[in-house]
């Protein structure tokens, strides 16, 4: 892993005002390393490449303008993590911070997003807790279902906890 690129990202757990949480689905072209790319693809929060200008919550907000659209309060940072992808054919090291964002807008669309990234991206959904915890779709970060519980349940961390994301 010492020689691999490394891509640090800002993502959003992204709330409507119901609580449900906004998902994208991705397939084709990315490939994650633990379970390789499947037929239906994978499901991951909004959020990419902290660039060299700005500071994570600015990325979050542009990364979530360009990818969905959507305005919105960005929050905290909850959690972090390590995590290995296969980004246009090169296998890289990610560092992602995830931040608490909230919207009150429902809708999503795709008008601002990067070409290489209209070629992954195959839809959105929101998505309640339960769903999440239940669902047997691939969705990163893993623990994202049971992490939203606790978080319902006002067990917000005092500081960002790092968290397996695969």
């Amino acid at each position: 892993m010492a020689n691999l690129p490394i891509r640090k990202t800002a993502r959003g757990i992204v709330f409507d005002p119901s609580g449900r949480v906004l998902l994208l689905r991705v397939s084709g072209g990315l490939t994650d390393i633990a379970v390789q790319d499947s037929a239906d693809g994978f499901w991951i929060t909004p959020g990419g490449r902290i660039e060299g200008h700005e500071d994570a919550r600015a990325a979050i907000k542009r990364e979530l303008t360009e990818e969905t659209g959507i305005d919105a309060k960005i929050g905290r940072e909850l959690f972090m993590g390590v995590h290995q992808l296969i980004w246009g054919g090169v296998n890289t090291i990610l560092f992602e911070r995830y931040f608490e964002v909230h919207t009150l807008e429902v809708n999503a669309h795709f008008d601002g997003m990067e070409s290489d990234e209209r070629t992954v991206t195959r839809g959105w959904r929101w998505w309640t807790v339960e769903e999440l915890v239940q669902t047997r779709a691939v969705i990163f970060p893993r623990q994202l279902g049971p992490f939203l519980v606790r978080l319902r349940n006002h067990e917000y961390p005092d500081l960002p906890i790092e968290l397996d994301i695969a």
